[in-house]
């Protein structure tokens, strides 16, 4: 369908019309300057079918591709992040500890540092926390140890000085807070 000029009163016409609907002039002629040509199956304004369909399946391929790519690609979505040296350390040495108090009040304790990493440390710092029944943190003593603890290693430690014990401590809980690596 095309539209065109009316001769008689300029007004538009439809190619298809018998009369022009303005001024009630016959058909106009093919000669009759062009004003705008429509395709019959498109409505001006409204996307069609198609194009909305490209466009939601689009949105839905690049949800898939960008949101779920990463665990489709690597089979796996539970990936451990990668760790440094001092944070794989820090998670796996282990500190075992017993506690003496003498008469006077002071707490002794002996430390066992496990070492499973691949890793030699040295100069490890032991924080050791005095808690009461109901798990409130009384006091804090640290200490350092200052030996080689070598890869797959344990070392224990003796008599390790802490400090006065506070009175109303049911237990005391020890871990390592820092260290150097051995060169």
């Amino acid at each position: 369908m095309a539209l065109f000029k009316c001769g008689e009163c300029q007004g538009v016409v439809s190619s298809l019309a018998q009369r022009c609907p303005h001024c009630g002039a016959p058909k106009p002629m093919q000669t009759i300057q062009t004003i705008q040509t429509i395709p019959n199956n498109i409505v001006k304004g409204r996307p069609s079918l198609g194009k909305v369909a490209f466009y939601v399946g689009a949105a839905i391929f690049a949800f898939f591709y960008v949101i779920l790519r990463e665990p489709i690609i690597s089979g796996s979505s539970n990936k451990e992040p990668i760790l440094s040296k001092r944070e794989i350390v820090m998670r796996d040495v282990t500190v075992s500890s017993e506690e003496k108090i003498d008469k006077f009040g002071f707490m002794n304790i002996s430390v066992t540092i496990g070492n499973p990493t691949e890793y030699r440390i040295k100069n490890v710092k032991i924080e050791c926390t005095d808690k009461s029944n109901t798990f409130a943190e009384l006091k804090k003593n640290r200490n350092t140890v200052y030996d080689y603890i070598d890869d797959h290693q344990k070392l224990r430690v003796k008599d390790l000085e802490m400090g006065m014990a506070h009175p109303q401590r049911s237990y005391t809980m020890c871990k390592m807070v820092d260290f150097d690596f051995r060169d």
